[in-house]
């Protein structure tokens, strides 16, 4: 259960077929940016009837996870 952002894939699909780049970059960041909220919540909302859920604790290790990858991979691979 995950709200499930567009990655690189459909980016590189969507230049190889020449449509709009600009718009589908921004549409996997905004998406990306709402998985960080979303994930929390749907699991909350859905699975907390079975399993209890922390959901704010699983907001903090989403968006530490998030962190990592936007702040620290680029500066790794010298971008």
């Amino acid at each position: 259960m995950a709200s499930c952002p567009g990655g690189t894939a459909s980016n590189v699909v969507t230049f190889l077929v020449n449509a709009d780049v600009a718009l589908s970059v921004m549409m996997t960041t905004v998406s990306t940016f709402a998985a960080v909220v979303m994930t929390p919540l749907l699991t909350k909302t859905l699975v907390a009837a079975m399993v209890p859920v922390d959901a704010k604790a699983l907001f903090v290790s989403t968006l530490q996870a998030s962190f990592v990858v936007v702040s620290y991979v680029p500066k790794t691979l010298s971008f």
